[in-house]
């Protein structure tokens, strides 16, 4: 076996991992995007939910 052909064998998996590294980072940036974006909207959601209950209590004691 020639030296080449062994740096090739070694190259090879290498090439391989790399793509499906980058394949995932590719899958994983848009799920962390859209987690971060429905944890922005459950704390709106909260706010707004606290805003309403005071106007209900408001509202009721009056």
């Amino acid at each position: 076996m020639s030296r080449q052909e062994i740096l090739k064998g070694q190259l090879e998996p290498l090439t391989l991992l790399q793509a499906q590294t980058d394949r995932e980072m590719e899958l994983e940036n848009p799920i962390r995007f859209k987690i971060q974006t429905v944890g922005k909207c459950t704390g709106v959601t909260e706010t707004m939910n606290q805003f309403i209950k005071k106007l209900i209590e408001e509202d009721t004691f009056q």
